[in-house]
């Protein structure tokens, strides 16, 4: 079976364009057969991003810059870039661009958000983290003046060893001074020390014994002190007692103090009714006028008594 030359030169064709399609994905690192879909983040400074890079989501990744540039009536930076189809991006969800072009390599970090949010629609932006730059673009942009301050800090120590060479060179200075002075109280106190070396053993030693006698002292005032708690425990039981039979007892007075109050009985009439009273006033008048008579005229009262009768 023969084909025509038009037929071949067009299969040639379409062969190298689908090539050339996978060539292009596969040196952009996109993958070949899996689909991804559109997004887009707005920043300020892209940092050298260039199409091709990196879209990570926790140091993995899920998709690649398609597009860099700058819309310069807005003065934003507008990087559109593709992710996975499997990955999903919930509301929330923010980038950021870190890394350096000139180690690692610039990349777009995907700080997922919430996954109960609903997804960002394909084609939506995600919003950029409004961030500091990283630890290494600091060092990068802070290095000129680290190094000067470095140079400063460097000079200033060189000066101070000066200083303190020709301190210790020159005999009359005041660390000379200072360090022989203290050479001389260290060898003081060290002949201090060496003479009173059985003097401390002995203070010491007398301490150690001060320490047991205290430690069996504690010992032995234990017991005692355990019984004078089981007597206290005692009294204190004791008085419990004696305080609710007291408590009974007051109950008791207060309810006879209750009938003696209503009228009852033969105390409580005596002391709410006056009738009795008056009875007894008047009795005791009687008596005292009964008396005063008897005073005055003996005569009359002991005329018809006999002897036999008042003895």
């Amino acid at each position: 079976m023969k084909y025509s030359n038009e037929l071949k030169v067009g299969l040639a064709i379409a062969i190298a364009v689908v090539a050339f399609v996978l060539g292009v994905r596969y040196f952009k690192d996109v993958p070949l057969f899996t689909g991804q879909y559109d997004m887009y983040t707005e920043v300020a400074d892209a940092k050298g991003l260039i199409p091709g890079n990196p879209v990570r989501i926790n140091g993995v990744k899920v998709g690649s810059v398609r597009k860099v540039h700058f819309e310069q009536d807005r003065n934003l930076v507008r990087v559109d870039f593709q992710v996975n189809r499997d990955v999903v991006l919930p509301q929330g969800t923010t980038c950021t661009i870190s890394g350096i072009d000139a180690l690692t390599g610039v990349r777009i970090e995907l700080e997922l958000g919430d996954p109960g949010n609903p997804r960002i629609n394909p084609g939506d932006v995600v919003p950029s983290a409004d961030q500091d730059q990283d630890f290494a673009s600091q060092l990068v942009e802070r290095a000129p003046l680290l190094v000067d301050q470095v140079d400063s800090v460097l000079f200033g120590i060189e000066g101070t060893i000066g200083d303190v060479r020709g301190l210790i060179g020159d005999p009359d200075s005041d660390l000379r001074t200072s360090m022989a002075a203290l050479r001389s109280s260290a060898v003081t106190l060290g002949d201090l020390l060496r003479e009173e070396k059985s003097n401390i053993s002995g203070i010491l030693t007398n301490v150690n014994a001060v320490s047991s006698d205290l430690s069996a002292i504690t010992s032995q005032q234990r017991d005692s002190i355990a019984m004078a708690i089981s007597r206290l425990n005692g009294a204190m039981n004791s008085m419990e007692s004696t305080m609710s039979s007291l408590e009974s007892t007051t109950g008791q007075l207060d309810a006879i103090l209750a009938r003696i109050d209503d009228g009852s009985g033969t105390l409580g009439k005596l002391i709410n009714d006056p009738a009795l009273y008056n009875r007894l006033d008047s009795l005791v008048t009687g008596l005292d006028e009964l008396l005063a008579d008897f005073k005055k005229n003996p005569r009359r009262y002991l005329r018809e008594m006999k002897i036999v009768d008042l003895f």
